[in-house]
Formats: structure tokens, C-alpha cells, sequence
């Protein structure tokens, strides 16, 4: 029974919910986490294996963090389309192509072995390197380049956007700013009072109030 290709979405949700929180909540952090993972092994002379007694998968160690850091890789960039009112943040696009571009090595034919390739392995230093913010702009063009993030034939502009209101997206905020903390007050004080509504306890003080 082929489970190899399953695993690492499996093995992506059996986390706490807290620890899934923070992985929408601060996705920048969680990117660079996973990729350094993957980035301190993978010049390893010997095979990283998975855990013992799991289902047969060469590739299992890597695998599911190669997935974990996919999907970091796209909140991230989702993120960072949020700053631009009517567009794409460039390297949001750069983001995104290089989560696609793993995605497709880590559920494809060719990660049935125990190493990772030359271009993962490439792929994944320049993405930690955009990922923590070099100051070198030729980091950004060339993982652009290796993962196609900008194809020739594509459209010149990008649709606008419809913002939407996104509680996540506010905490992660304020966990990177503390100017923002008291958006996160009002938010919860507004969630407390329409939970108030719905089951009928009191509703909490206005703020500055007795």
C-alpha cells in the first residue's frame, strides 16, 4: 500500500493546537525553523532515516518537513501579499514558487531515496537566505530564477485582492509589534461580547471603564 506521499500531511498534523496556532501566527519563524532543520542534515554522509516502525519511505525524515516548511512558505507569503493593497509582493511570489517547487520534488518520483538532490539542497539555502532577509538583492534573483517564480508568459500585472479581516493575521502582527497590542485587546473584547450575545452571560466593561 503506497502511504510514502500521505505521511508528511499526517505527520504535519499531529501537533498540539497550540503549536498550529503558532505556525499561522508567526510563519516566518516557522520557515526558517523548517528549512534550517532540513538544511543542518542534509549534507550528511549517511542516510536520515525516519522513525522506526513507521510506513517504508526513504525519504521519511525529510519528507514531512519539507511539507511543514511548504506550507510555512505559503502563509508566509500570503503574509506578506496582505502589506500590498492592490497586488502581489514580489517576494511573496518568490515565496510561494519556491513552496510549489518542493512540493513537487517531495510527493514526486524522484524523492524515493534516503538523500536529498543538488537543486533541493540549492533551493533550500537561498530560501533561508530570503527567508531571514538578506541584505543582497542577487539572493533574491536567483532563487527567482531557479524556482521560475516570475514565467516570461505571465500576465504583466495582478489582480487586486480583496483584503479580508483575518484574526490570525492581526496577533501575528502584534507578536512582531508591540504598537498593535491593543487591536488585539479590541479584538478579543469584541469576541467576548458577541459570545456574550449568542449564550446570554453579561457582556464585558467597555475599556476605561468602572
Amino acid at each position: 500500500m503506497a502511504t510514502a506521499f500521505v505521511q508528511p500531511e499526517f505527520a504535519y498534523r499531529q501537533t498540539s493546537r497550540w503549536q498550529r496556532l503558532c505556525r499561522r501566527m508567526f510563519p516566518m519563524a516557522m520557515s526558517i525553523e523548517f528549512l534550517s532543520d532540513v538544511a543542518s542534515q542534509m549534507d550528511r554522509t549517511t542516510p536520515r532515516l525516519g522513525v522506526q516502525g513507521a510506513d517504508p519511505d526513504p525519504l521519511d525524515w525529510y519528507r514531512w518537513r519539507l511539507a511543514a516548511a511548504s506550507r510555512s512558505l505559503e502563509r508566509y507569503a500570503s503574509r506578506l501579499d496582505r502589506t500590498i493593497a492592490n497586488g502581489s509582493h514580489p517576494v511573496a511570489s518568490i515565496l510561494r514558487a519556491t513552496a510549489l517547487y518542493l512540493r513537487n520534488y517531495y510527493q514526486g518520483k524522484e524523492s524515493l531515496t534516503t538523500h536529498l538532490p543538488h537543486h533541493i539542497k540549492r533551493v533550500i539555502r537561498s530560501a533561508l537566505l530570503v527567508t531571514t532577509g538578506s541584505a543582497r538583492s542577487q539572493h533574491y534573483q536567483d532563487l527567482a530564477g531557479f524556482v521560475d517564480a516570475f514565467p516570461v508568459d505571465s500576465s504583466a500585472t495582478t489582480p487586486a485582492r480583496r483584503r479580508r479581516f483575518d484574526a490570525l493575521h492581526v496577533l501575528g502582527r502584534a507578536g512582531e509589534s508591540s504598537d498593535n497590542i491593543m487591536k488585539v485587546v479590541q479584538l478579543l473584547l469584541l469576541v467576548l461580547t458577541w459570545l456574550a450575545l449568542i449564550i446570554g452571560l453579561p457582556s464585558p466593561p467597555p475599556m476605561g471603564g468602572r
